[in-house]
């Protein structure tokens, strides 16, 4: 455990003496990112910092998603998937109008879903909703802020985070079901090492 004026941060070593989950708070979530990657509806795109990460090395994944009105329907966001039609891994969604944002990751193909929540959106016109997960950091590492507000832990019941996870290298933002590319919203990702 580590404090100074600025922040806090702390390690959880395992009996073999591996750091299992390791986190500073605050978080620097506002430096650049070292990849940007607009993601389109209905075009997978693959990110390469993710595919050529190596293991164990904290990663920060975070999304900006910028509603221009109110999202009448439940709906997936924003998809990640190891490779092209593999089921996704981590799946970012909302489940309907004034309902939470949610996110779903699959840590392990053996093991369920784990889910987070984030507080309520405000029914308005237009939004920015940004998420970020940071590998690490435990199940705190999922967080969410409402139009550049503060960063807040979503809500969870499970014990781990992204941690020792292989995180999926696919991400696309999914068509609807009707066919038709999402008018309501645009989606920004960004990832960088925490190193």
């Amino acid at each position: 455990f580590d404090a100074s004026p600025t922040c806090i941060s702390y390690r959880v070593i395992d009996e073999l003496g591996r750091c299992r989950e390791r986190c500073t708070w605050p978080p620097n979530l506002l430096e650049s990112a070292g990849t940007v990657v607009p993601l389109e509806p209905g075009k997978p795109i693959a990110v390469s910092a993710l595919s050529t990460a190596a293991p164990g090395v904290p990663l920060q994944l975070s999304w900006s998603v910028r509603f221009a009105r109110p999202s009448d329907s439940p709906q997936a966001l924003i998809v990640g998937r190891s490779h092209e039609g593999a089921t996704p891994t981590f799946l970012i969604d909302l489940r309907a109008d004034h309902e939470p944002l949610a996110v779903h990751v699959t840590p392990h193909p053996d093991r369920s879903d784990h889910s987070w929540t984030a507080p309520h959106l405000p029914h308005r016109r237009s939004l920015v909703v940004e998420v970020a997960a940071l590998s690490g950091a435990g199940p705190g590492g999922i967080m969410a802020r409402l139009e550049g507000g503060d960063w807040t832990s979503m809500t969870s019941a499970s014990a781990c985070g992204i941690e020792g996870m292989t995180l999926p290298a696919h991400w696309e933002v999914p068509m609807l079901s009707n066919g038709m590319a999402p008018s309501s919203y645009s989606v920004e990702m960004s990832v960088h090492s925490l190193r």
